[in-house]
């Protein structure tokens, strides 16, 4: 799970809905000055169906810059083409320009006005600038002639959550889900305004099912570890926040998580707490930083073998036949030793033969050791290591 401006009551916030976007520098068409000569020449040279596809490839690969040379181009030369609007529209929201977003938007919207791309990418645009209440109208409006249109429901969940009303929400996050199962977006959505309606159980259960997916995220991962801290599991909390956060920013968040819990009134964040209306996507390596979020929906961080972050300590539970026996084994701990296995994430390996279960961060060696003796016989093995 948009530009959403965030505060900064807690580090952990931001990271658990909708975070600060990339600061890539967007443009309007009169300020192309500085815009690459390259790409500026190509867009002339072309006819809009290669330029359209240049800007997707860019947006693809998280070059939101150059997507933007070509695409503000592109709009100048014909602001009534609605997928040159409509492209360009989403990539100004997700570089943070909801602003400017909505200006191409309200022009090429005057020529184009029963478009459904560009009214979606409208009411993104408003609940970008924290106005679900002029993007619910038009996306309820939306849902009776787009019925089968996941993006729709997601985002008229998001302006639900926004506004506070769960209910609502989770009920269009499982109508967008319905539509289109297994999407990261949608499912993170749901499990975040699941924790947020005080339904714990199940929010922990699809969060942490994605945070021990190749599709996990910090985003993921601290709106996890926001559904244990409501619920009042701490320690699951603290285990699952350390992978992305200081101690500090651990330990403020365990304070929020306390607060909100007493008060329950962890809805009424508002601008810290929001949903992302829009896909997951790739983010380039040059845009990620590891304890902020930078892109709208999700930032992948692939958490196969190899690739977790050096440093960390994790428990070796033993090497089994394949991941499936490996992941059914967790699964049969996590349920049976609860208490001792909360906030851990199993680490999912390459899927081709023999695999470890490795489980975890736990902090430190002494940490792991005492885990180990609290698993004691539940596992053939446990030994702590540092990756």
């Amino acid at each position: 799970m948009s530009t959403f401006g965030l505060t900064s009551i807690i580090r952990v916030v931001p990271a658990m809905m909708v975070a600060v976007l990339t600061a890539a520098c967007s443009v309007l068409p009169q300020q192309m000055g500085s815009t690459d000569a390259v790409y500026r020449e190509a867009v002339k040279s072309a006819d809009e169906s290669v330029v359209i596809r240049m800007a997707r490839n860019a947006v693809d690969v998280g070059d939101y810059n150059s997507a933007l040379t070509v695409l503000t181009q592109a709009w100048r030369t014909d602001p009534n083409n609605s997928e040159v609007a409509s492209l360009y529209a989403d990539t100004l929201i997700k570089v943070g320009d909801a602003e400017t977003a909505l200006q191409v938007l309200n022009k090429s919207r005057g020529s184009n006005e029963q478009d459904s791309e560009l009214a979606i990418q409208w009411a993104k645009a408003q609940l970008a600038l924290s106005r679900p209440e002029v993007a619910i109208i038009e996306l309820q409006r939306l849902r009776e002639t787009n019925e089968n249109d996941f993006r729709i429901y997601n985002a008229a969940g998001v302006a639900f959550d926004m506004m506070g009303q769960h209910a609502e929400a989770v009920q269009s996050y499982r109508s967008a889900a319905a539509l289109q199962p297994g999407n990261v977006a949608v499912a993170n959505n749901l499990g975040l305004s699941l924790a947020l309606s005080g339904q714990y159980d199940e929010a922990i259960n699809i969060l942490r099912g994605l945070a021990e997916s190749d599709e996990t995220n910090q985003k993921i991962r601290q709106n996890l570890a926001l559904a244990y801290g409501l619920k009042g599991e701490l320690v699951a909390a603290k285990r699952v926040a350390s992978r992305d956060l200081t101690p500090q920013e651990i330990e403020e968040n365990l304070r929020f998580y306390q607060v909100a819990r007493a008060s329950g009134k962890a809805h009424t964040f508002k601008e810290e707490l929001k949903p992302t209306a829009v896909e997951p996507e790739p983010v380039s390596e040059r845009s990620y930083q590891k304890r902020t979020v930078k892109a709208l929906a999700t930032e992948p961080e692939d958490l196969k073998m190899g690739k977790v972050p050096a440093g960390d300590w994790y428990l070796d539970l033993g090497s089994y036949p394949n991941g499936a026996r490996a992941a059914g084994i967790w699964q049969v701990l996590q349920k049976s030793m609860a208490s001792v296995t909360g906030g851990l994430e199993r680490l999912a390996g390459a899927g081709d033969g023999q695999e470890p279960l490795l489980v975890g961060p736990v902090g430190d060696e002494a940490n792991g050791k005492a885990l180990c003796n609290k698993l004691g016989k539940a596992v053939k093995m446990c030994k702590p290591i540092k990756l």
